[in-house]
């Protein structure tokens, strides 16, 4: 649900020009087979700025993560039929990877949680609709050019399982538009892997059946990861050490790409900065388990973010919040504060990634 939150590409790319960069953020110390990701929301939060993001991206990358995912909206990268723009995607895919190596996901919203976000000529047209179809693909041949060898994956799609559930007619449309988006990057962009980003709960639960017919052609399956409860309430922290090898189960031997990991710490959700940490440390030993299986995996998120942000997210995704657990929930999910303060999992996560990657562990923020 947080890929709403994006790194800006075009900030990126202009950061890269400015004097004094901190290049040294580009050092690596090994290729692990396993990708560590970190969601580099930056300190203070929205809006976004060059140096923000620069300065998220940095503390990122000092504590030893060798991915991110990035995240762009169909709507967004062609804002009128036919005009379609890619410089976003195209400076954070230059940077992130070209620049610090870093191996990414990209996710293309196409529905993102509960909203369509196609084109707003093409709202209303069934997914398996020609017209869909042939626009998805001029939109791929965009991309195509600025995909460099870093880009490891590609989400059709992001948490389509939630507007789905609510659509249930339109799931075979999905299948369709998705296999024949497979099929096209397969040939087009053949080094890229290929999935669409569902939720945990829906791809084990309620819609299991419907997301396992979907990821047919997929080359990895793609999931979110929040263990909570109804009304947001969190699940035990322990809740890795046996929804990790569920997935890698539900997958069928396809590799699982984890988009977003991530636990709140707000009280009101009867969670704590300690319940945080417990987590932190149950992720990263049910991955260690899992070994291979999930080769990527991003955490969600770096810093917190502040309050005015969260509480729009729920009229954009249609969330009745009337107690804010749902703008607590979106605000909490930080290992840092928002002002730059260490929760206890900051710790457990930079030993933890200098432990995956070999570097020295890292002193933090």
């Amino acid at each position: 649900m947080l890929a709403l939150l994006t790194i800006a590409g075009c900030a990126l790319a202009a950061w890269m020009s400015l004097p004094g960069r901190a290049d040294s953020a580009a050092i690596q110390y090994g290729t692990p087979s396993r990708v560590l990701a970190l969601s580099p929301t930056p300190k203070g939060g929205p809006p976004l700025t060059a140096k923000k993001i620069a300065q998220g991206v940095s503390v990122a990358a000092k504590a030893g993560v060798t991915g991110d995912q990035l995240f762009n909206l169909w709507n967004a990268l062609e804002p009128s039929p036919g005009q379609i723009d890619v410089s976003d995607p195209s400076g954070g895919i230059s940077y992130l990877g070209g620049t610090l190596g870093w191996t990414l996901e990209l996710t293309i919203g196409i529905l993102n949680t509960s909203v369509n976000v196609v084109p707003s000529d093409l709202q209303g047209v069934a997914f398996d609709d020609p017209r869909m179809i042939a626009r998805f693909h001029a939109l791929l041949d965009q991309l195509f050019p600025i995909l460099n060898s870093h880009v490891e994956y590609l989400s059709i799609g992001n948490e389509v399982d939630v507007y789905l559930a609510a659509h249930p007619d339109q799931w075979p449309q999905y299948e369709t538009f998705y296999a024949d988006a497979v099929a096209y990057v397969h040939v087009h962009a053949p080094g890229v892997r290929v999935g669409v980003a569902t939720t945990f709960s829906g791809t084990s639960g309620a819609s299991k059946a419907e997301v396992a017919a979907l990821n047919a052609p997929s080359d990895v399956w793609i999931i979110t990861y929040y263990p909570l409860g109804n009304d947001f309430i969190v699940d035990p922290p322990s809740a890795p050490l046996s929804d990790f090898p569920a997935m890698v189960n539900l997958a069928g031997g396809k590799p699982v790409v984890l988009q977003e990991v991530g636990y709140p710490t707000s009280h009101k959700l009867k969670s704590s900065d300690a319940m945080q940490a417990e987590f932190v440390r149950n992720v990263f030993s049910a991955w260690q388990g899992q070994g291979d299986r999930i080769p990527f995996l991003s955490y969600v998120m770096e810093h917190d973010l502040n309050r005015k942000f969260c509480d729009q997210q729920s009229a954009y995704y249609g969330i009745p919040d009337p107690d804010g657990h749902f703008s607590d929930y979106f605000c909490t999910l930080g290992l840092l504060t928002i002002g730059g303060g260490k929760k206890p999992g900051w710790k457990i996560f930079l030993d933890q990634a200098a432990a995956l990657t070999g570097a020295p562990a890292a002193a933090g923020e």
